[in-house]
């Protein structure tokens, strides 16, 4: 949410500058270019947005506790080949 934010921020900060400055569409990139080379909001987003929904062992013993941790780990995840056979995906998926 953070670099969300963030990168909204400067998206309109750039927007308004070149809006007060009278800038044409190459002068408004190249700002923007290097306004993200500085803060790298943009690419903490992207960041953010490819792992969304990913969880890591180590942030959950971070967390909660590495007793804690692996339980969560032992009931929650599984590897691709390990669960029951299934035909359909409405099938009930437990051992």
């Amino acid at each position: 949410m953070k670099a969300t934010e963030e990168a909204q921020y400067d998206k309109i900060a750039i927007e308004e500058r070149a809006k007060l400055e009278g800038w044409g569409e190459d002068k408004f990139w190249e700002e923007a270019r290097k306004q993200e080379a500085i803060t790298h909001h943009t690419e903490r987003l992207a960041t953010g947005i490819q792992n969304f929904l990913k969880v890591r062992l180590d942030d959950i013993e971070r967390e909660f506790g590495l007793d804690k941790a692996k339980a969560f780990w032992r009931l929650f995840v599984s590897k691709r080949g390990e669960g029951n056979k299934l035909t359909y995906l409405t099938e009930h998926n437990t051992p």
